[in-house]
């Protein structure tokens, strides 16, 4: 697996870098997870403060373009990243559903 940097900006506002890559394979398409440590140790950051945003495949290569965030502190992606990214790649729990309660059944008019 083999991955080049294709584009990265700096987003002040989010304290975040923005880095485009397109990643090359073998046999299958890697895992979130593979993908995230890949890109860490390529730029020298920490896999926890690195989330995979979007992922795209080429039809007929076996090449992906994805984009991730990097953050400088868990406690800045977890203000600005959306919740079901963080559960998607691990870095958070599911929330659980609140059981729905019944309403009370109304008094019958005579």
């Amino acid at each position: 697996m083999e991955a080049k940097i294709t584009k990265t900006n700096e987003n002040k506002l989010f304290s975040r870098e923005e880095v485009a890559v397109a990643i090359s394979f073998g046999k299958s398409t890697p895992t979130r997870k593979e993908m995230r440590e890949l890109v860490s140790a390529k730029i020298g950051a920490n896999p926890e403060t690195v989330i995979l945003r979007a992922v795209r495949s080429k039809f007929g290569t076996r090449e992906v373009d994805a984009v991730f965030h990097v953050y400088a502190t868990k406690e800045k992606m977890a203000e600005a990243e959306p919740h079901y990214l963080l559960v998607r790649d691990g870095m958070a729990k599911k929330k659980g559903k609140k059981p729905k309660q019944k309403a009370a059944p109304a008094a019958k008019k005579k």
